[in-house]
């Protein structure tokens, strides 16, 4: 949450708004995390947030565990 020109702005989970759309629904189908930003309360935008999972991060792991 942040104050900005006088205005709330804050980024919150999808599930937590219990925001549903198609565009969240296909994101969350293909493992998206989905964020949405608000400005005093009103949903302003949708953010779909991705990880890349690097080759050898798996092999790196495996030795930690």
């Amino acid at each position: 949450r942040a104050r900005l020109s006088g205005q709330t702005v804050e980024v919150l989970s999808a599930q937590s708004l219990s925001v549903t759309s198609p565009v969240v629904d296909h994101l969350e189908s293909r493992g998206t995390t989905v964020v949405v930003v608000t400005v005093d309360g009103t949903a302003i935008g949708v953010l779909g947030l991705d990880d890349t999972v690097r080759p050898h991060v798996a092999a790196s792991l495996a030795l930690k565990l």
